[in-house]
């Protein structure tokens, strides 16, 4: 039944629901990732949440935690289709994912926080607070509010079901929903029994029943609390510690014994008393409920005994009453008043604060394309769109690191797969040529695989690379001191800037010319580097960047095509080999990674700003090792928000990537498994987690496939990375023994 006066259903306006004798305001909290956090952080975040609540005072609030379906349609519709072949085969491929997710039963974490108000403008002040503080509140819609509203009669009957009447059976434990041939069972749980203090972590109580349940099963909390005041506050504690003190003193007047329960109430009151007269901190005075939707009734009894058991081992006692169903589930409803005020709890701040009730292990940013699933205490969609950052301007480089084979450069693949058919201009510096069936996918019918050798003799000439020959001069002197020993390469730098000067204002300069300068050098050390650079140009690599008169053909960006860069033969060095240890043919390839990454950079130069573009680089270790590879990759890093560019960088160990310049323009890491005790440090650093123990743990048992995910939010937690089709697990598959 309705209270009398109050109509059966509100208006909604603007984000406030009006029921006729008073307004609601409802506002959204963004939820926050805390699984893989340091102690500090999470007690950061409740206490931040603490205050924000304790702002509000005095009020009466309401909290929802809901766990919303995820809408495929309303993905799909928001992803933008390109013209041409690249996109017919992107809605071929968006089909099959929204087909592979449809039955996924996948969700969302959404979380509401309602006050009442006597007037708008009130409620309108309670939300600047909420906004401006930790929990960065946003007013709800009324789109939002009508659903919750929805939701509340028919919770577990399922979308189909939300444009037909309900029909409610109230059984004295629980309520049967009827609706269009279907029927859910739902039971609401109350908590009667708090204990005095929650281990922290460890005692999230609003998100314990996540992880709890099954599927088939929907759980949702509904938190009714007034805040109130210290001196409130104060008088209230000292009435029930007295009462209670009475109780037990005439209770031993009888010689018998005081209940345990009794004398832990004392406790817990004197506990309190201490806490409000010396913090002067307002308290919560609340009525946490669960409900509790299933398909049956042996589902809805299974699913409450797994709940009561849980939440016993917190020391928090649930039960199921008897024959304030109705009651209980008409109270849940958005703006509906308390019922059943004998369940009340009266707690510090913190301790629904430290529920964790806008925890959430969600990642991504919503709206991207689909790249896998959380593997927290919630499954949920994770969409990733490394083209958001440039956008946003935010950082644009994405760092992918982890052990060989662990799936670093099939989710490289991957990204790159879904930019090109979206219609983005795409270069991979593929040294293994691990891209070959990456190019053989539908929509990938223009896609080159070059493979540089004799034929592009002179496409890495710094002098013919760019038209500012300040630059040249600098990339000259940059890939001849690392074709040279390092013992030799430092003292030459003099020597090689004069070169470099003259050969720049010769009428053709070339990088073979500055060599042959070197050899006529008055110093015999300059003359015999001279001749061992010029011997060095004869080798079959070497043309590529000593090429002469020759002139090199061009390479462009096209949108929507990928180009993949190779090298037959290129014997690049182990990772981790300091430059001393590195042989003449090492030497050469760190070189001409160094030199393809100023082609990249110039190939993002000379394109439109307005045309989204992606490079990726494999083996990224083998940039980063040489000074101007780790400058180039920086400066096409910086550049990237004003050229549109997503630069995605690949390597086995993150300490490659963890160069200061590189990280400072991360915007988001995959870090995949790692054992090595020196390497986990730098993965944790990578990812920006705090190197704790159980953290470090955490990335030395990730499954192949699995990897630590930290978004362009700054979220962190566990991604499983799904292809989705067989046809793209066999086309990424550089690891044959390999199948997930």
């Amino acid at each position: 039944m309705v209270r009398a006066g109050r109509r059966g259903y509100p208006r909604v306006e603007d984000g406030v629901l009006d029921w006729g004798d008073g307004l609601w305001g409802y506002w959204r909290l963004p939820t926050v990732s805390f699984e893989v956090l340091g102690y500090d952080q999470r007690v950061g975040l409740a206490l931040g949440a603490a205050a924000a609540l304790g702002g509000m005072r005095p009020a009466t609030c309401h909290l929802v935690v809901v766990a919303r379906p995820w809408s495929v349609g309303d993905w799909k519709l928001g992803l933008e289709v390109t013209p041409g072949e690249g996109g017919r085969a992107w809605t071929a491929y968006l089909e099959q994912v929204a087909t592979h997710l449809g039955g996924a039963g996948l969700t969302t974490r959404q979380v509401y926080l309602g006050a009442a108000g006597s007037n708008r403008d009130k409620l309108e002040a309670t939300g600047r607070s909420l906004a401006t503080s930790e929990l960065r509140a946003v007013a709800a819609s009324d789109q939002d509010l009508r659903w919750l509203l929805r939701r509340g009669w028919r919770r577990g009957l399922g979308l189909h079901a939300w444009g037909a009447p309900v029909q409610v059976r109230n059984a004295p434990r629980h309520l049967v929903l009827s609706c269009s041939g279907r029927q859910s069972y739902v039971a609401f749980l109350v908590a009667v029994r708090f204990p005095p203090t929650l281990p922290y972590p460890g005692g999230e109580w609003l998100q314990r029943f996540e992880s709890v349940v099954g599927e088939g099963v929907e759980v949702e909390a509904s938190v009714r609390f007034e805040v109130v005041p210290p001196r409130q506050a104060a008088r209230d504690v000292s009435r029930r510690l007295v009462d209670a003190t009475d109780q037990a003193a005439h209770i031993a007047g009888t010689r018998s014994a005081v209940p345990l329960g009794l004398a832990e109430s004392i406790e817990a009151a004197t506990e309190l008393e201490h806490l409000v007269t010396s913090s002067q901190a307002p308290l919560a005075y609340t009525w946490p409920r669960l409900a509790v939707a299933a398909a049956d009734e042996a589902s809805l009894t299974r699913a409450v005994g797994d709940l009561i058991d849980s939440y016993r081992d917190l020391g928090i006692e649930l039960v199921r009453p008897r024959g304030d169903q109705l009651s209980l589930m008409m109270e849940a409803m958005p703006g509906g008043f308390l019922r059943q005020r004998a369940y009340q709890q009266r707690q510090p701040l913190i301790t629904l604060a430290g529920s964790m009730f806008h925890g959430s292990s969600e990642l991504g940013d919503a709206s991207g394309p689909y790249i896998g699933t959380t593997a927290g205490f919630r499954r949920s969609a994770v969409h990733f769109d490394p083209l958001a950052a440039p956008l946003a301007n935010r950082p644009t480089t994405v760092a992918i690191c982890g052990a060989p084979g662990e799936g670093k450069t099939t989710l490289a693949q991957l990204l790159v797969y879904q930019m090109a058919l979206r219609g983005t201009a795409v270069v991979t510096v593929d040294p293994k040529g691990d891209a070959r069936g990456l190019l053989q996918l539908p929509g990938m019918e223009d896609a080159a695989q070059v493979e540089l050798g004799p034929e592009h003799a002179g496409l890495l000439d710094p002098f013919r690379m760019t038209s500012d020959l300040a630059e040249a001069r600098l990339l000259a002197v940059g890939v001849l001191q690392a074709l040279l020993p390092p013992s030799l390469g430092g003292g030459m730098e003099h020597a090689l800037l004069n070169c470099a000067g003259e050969e720049s204002a010769s009428g053709t300069p070339c990088l073979l010319g500055m060599v042959r300068r070197l050899g006529r050098s008055p110093s015999s050390a300059v003359r015999s580097a001279g001749s061992a650079l010029e011997s060095l140009a004869d080798l079959p690599l070497s043309r590529l960047c000593f090429a002469g008169a020759r002139a090199r053909p061009p390479l462009r960006f096209s949108a929507g095509v990928v180009m993949a860069l190779s090298f037959p033969g290129i014997d690049l060095p182990p990772p981790g080999l300091e430059p001393s240890d590195l042989t003449l043919a090492e030497r050469l390839s760190v070189a001409l990674m160094g030199m393809v990454t100023a082609l990249c950079n110039r190939l993002v130069t000379d394109s439109p700003p307005g045309i989204p573009k992606a490079v990726m680089f494999d083996e990224a270790w083998a940039m980063t090792k040489s000074r101007v590879g780790r400058s180039l990759v920086e400066r096409l890093a910086r550049t990237g928000r004003s050229r549109n560019t997503a630069l995605l960088l690949v390597s086995q160990n993150a300490g490659d990537l963890c160069d200061e310049a590189v990280t400072n323009n991360v915007g988001a890491s995959f870090c995949f498994r790692s054992t090595d005790e020196s390497e986990l440090g730098e993965v944790l650093r990578l990812a920006k987690v705090e190197p704790a123990q159980e953290h470090a743990r955490l990335v030395a048992g990730l499954r192949n496939g699995q990897c630590l995910f930290r978004d362009l939010d700054g979220r962190v937690g566990v991604l499983d990375v799904d292809l989705v089709t067989e046809e793209l697990r066999k086309a990424f598959n550089t690891t044959p023994d390999r199948h997930w």
